[in-house]
């Protein structure tokens, strides 16, 4: 769990620190995998702020690697895809964006 809490706040510093008072983290959890397979962290960000903010990346010192994807369901079949960035609309909630790890 603290890996996961250190993945969310890294990946929060990739925005400005203005930005980041006006983002809040909720309902973290870390999948972690046996052997080398990637683990993968799942948090909500809400924007309590009045501008949207754009995350533009990720790292943590806990993992190799970090990215961020979107997740879909589309006909029973569950995927990810990587994505550049995530906004976060000014009082909103992203959908579905995830960070794994290796």
């Amino acid at each position: 769990m603290r890996r996961l809490a250190r993945l969310a706040t890294v990946l929060l510093l990739a925005v400005s620190t203005t930005a980041l008072a006006d983002l809040q983290v909720s309902e973290a959890k870390l999948r972690l995998l046996p052997g080398d397979l990637p683990a993968a962290g799942y948090f909500t960000l809400t924007n309590t702020g009045k501008q949207p903010v754009v995350l533009t990346g990720a790292q943590s010192p806990a993992f190799a690697q970090v990215m961020m994807h979107r997740s879909s369901l589309e006909n029973g079949m569950a995927s990810m895809q990587h994505v550049a960035q995530v906004e976060v609309p000014a009082g909103a909630t992203p959908p579905d964006a995830d960070a794994t790890s290796a």
